[in-house]
């Protein structure tokens, strides 16, 4: 099972078949290895919704559980449903038709923003912000702290993947706020970090744009570079035996 939110979630520009989750799947069938790799995710959760979501409907009798993080969530307020039925990412009922949503969601929006009327709404839902990021970040890590033992008293290992955000590696690599204490409380937790800012901070600027759909998504070239991060680390290197046997 994965965790995450609109970078897991992949929003409707990316296709089903392109999600980080759908992509580590399909590695772990070429190796013989029948798996089903869950994806638990919406746009705008940060780590405060996860756990709320696995107190309320638990693991679904998943061998692992990987918490996707990104540079936002450290300091983001738990989402709320406030935003259901007030912004376009967020409807009440499905669309009648294809081409109405391609209108609401894209088309429409971008024509406010081509003609600078009002504001238009961005493809993948708004992070909310915190007041007290400082704050924020603290209640973060006690929720992480929270969902380890959630998931440890079940005797289901559990890892964090890291993704970051475009400018933590454009032009350099440029650590986010509060990434080193949350590097020091998964040491503390023990909890396995994979960390794609670090993976990729060697690489060319130019070839980490290639990865990104915006500032903070991946896409479909991210996200497969994110599986098999996860396929080297957690497979390959052995972190997860049983995905090998």
């Amino acid at each position: 099972m994965m965790i995450g939110d609109s970078i897991l979630n992949g929003g409707n520009p990316t296709d089903q078949q392109q999600t980080i989750t759908e992509i580590f799947k399909f590695k772990l069938l070429a190796v013989g290895h029948p798996a089903e790799v869950l994806n638990t995710s919406a746009g705008s959760w940060g780590i405060g919704n996860h756990l709320g979501y696995l107190r309320e409907f638990g693991t679904l009798e998943s061998d692992v559980v990987v918490l996707e993080i990104g540079t936002n969530d450290l300091a983001q307020p738990t989402s709320t449903s406030a935003i259901v039925g007030n912004d376009p990412n967020f409807p009440t009922h499905p669309p009648l038709f294809a081409i109405q949503e391609a209108w609401t969601r894209y088309t429409w929006p971008r024509l406010l923003q081509i003609f600078k009327i009002g504001s238009a709404p961005s493809d993948f839902p708004l992070t909310p912000s915190s007041a007290q990021p400082d704050r924020q970040f603290q209640q973060n890590m006690q929720n992480l702290k929270t969902t380890v033992q959630l998931v440890r008293i079940q005797k289901i290992p559990i890892f964090v993947l890291f993704v970051p955000q475009l400018s933590n590696l454009v032009p350099s690599n440029n650590p986010p706020k509060y990434k080193l204490e949350f590097i020091q409380q998964l040491k503390f937790l023990q909890v396995p970090l994979i960390d794609a800012q670090s993976e990729w901070s060697t690489l060319p600027s130019k070839k980490v744009e290639t990865l990104f759909r915006d500032d903070i998504h991946p896409n479909e070239s991210g996200n497969q570079a994110l599986a098999n991060l996860l396929f080297q680390q957690l497979c390959v290197a052995g972190q997860l035996p049983t995905c090998m046997s």
